[in-house]
Order: C-alpha cells, then structure tokens, then sequence
C-alpha cells in the first residue's frame, strides 16, 4: 500500500512532466500559430522547472514532515481506517464520530479495563467531513420537502458535528461538505440551507 507522501511524490512527477510537455511545445512554437501577428509570440505557458506552482506543490511535500499528534479520529469504514492508521499514528480510533465524542473505547483500546480510557480531548485543529448524501445535487430526491431532514444521515451532521464543535472546545475547526450544503433546503424553500440551519444550531453555544 502506497503512503500518502508516495502518493504525493507520483503527482509531482507527474506535475513535472506535464511541465515539460507544455515547456517543450513552447519552444517549437512558432508565430503564426498565433491567432492575431500584432499580438506576437505568446507561449502557451511559462511553467519550467522553477516555476511558481510547482514550488507550491513541492512546499506542501516537504511540509509533510511539521510533526503533529493525532489525538483521535473516527471512520465507520474499515477500509479507510486501515488506510489512515497505515499512514498516521493515531491515538484513539473510533468507528463512529458519536462514540468518539462520547469518550467510548476506542478500537485500539478495546481490552482497556478503564471505561474512559478513550476521552474526546480538545485540540489544536479538528478537521472532519460529514455524510455528503443528505445534501448533494447527484441525489435525486435532494429538492423534495423534508427530504435533506429525513434522510438517515442526516443526523451525522446535525447531531454529531453540532457535538464535536460544542462539546470538543478545540482551537480552531475545519468542517468539510459538498456544495449542495448551502443550497436551498427544499424546492419551495427560498432562503433556508441546511448549513446555516447547522450554523444557527450551534451559533447559541459558541
């Protein structure tokens, strides 16, 4: 199994040869394949080597390496919790974010005779995503009346992201979803979203 920074180092790669495709058609570029000669010789890129973007993306590698602690995370999914735990050491593994939140036993610490061995502790930085199928425009039932609130996952983020940033006094907060989060709730709904509903829900206890 690839590590991420393998997985990062590959789209480098990659990066730095489109560069040098681009670079290379530049170069045997000639005038009159410009649509206006007044406008001279444009090169369809500037990008070599040392060009900014990839300086970028070759910051972001090396910041890979800013030592961090992974204090706990949650994943129903097996799969990608193997994925994340062959890649970070996490202290605390939970298969939900609610018994994350609830400080439950972690999988890591199943046999912990301690039943609070395993307690959400507050953090630097909190990044998490919620359950994107209540609010994404693929769903085809998404603009229905009442469809975002009763869809079984919905709870997830109404619940259990309302927990995590009320009860997990940490630093700072980075929520993800898809864009369909702050679209109407509803096809005869005109102002409400479901992600400031979530914000109001949350806005009184911060």
């Amino acid at each position: 199994m690839l590590t991420w920074r393998a997985l990062t180092e590959a789209s480098l790669l990659a990066f730095q040869q489109e560069c040098d495709a681009v670079r290379e058609a530049d170069e045997v570029r000639d005038v009159s394949d410009t649509e206006s000669e007044s406008a001279g010789s444009i090169p369809l890129s500037a990008q070599t080597s040392d060009d900014p973007l990839l300086s970028f993306h070759q910051s972001h590698l090396a910041a890979l390496d800013i030592p961090f602690k992974a204090i706990g995370a949650s994943e129903p999914n097996a799969t990608f919790r193997a994925v994340a735990q062959q890649n970070f050491e996490i202290q605390h593994m939970h298969g939900t974010m609610q018994e994350q939140i609830e400080g439950r036993k972690c999988l890591r610490h199943e046999k912990c005779s301690d039943v609070s061995c395993c307690p959400m502790e507050a953090c630097d930085l909190c990044v998490f995503g919620t359950p994107c199928n209540p609010f994404s425009d693929l769903r085809m039932k998404r603009y229905r009346d009442d469809s975002v609130a009763r869809h079984p996952l919905a709870e997830v983020t109404f619940r259990d992201a309302k927990s995590m940033i009320v009860q997990g006094d940490h630093r700072c907060i980075i929520m993800e979803q898809v864009a369909g989060f702050d679209k109407m709730e509803s096809g005869s709904d005109t102002l409400s979203t479901p992600m400031r509903r979530h914000v109001g829900g949350i806005s009184q206890f911060l």
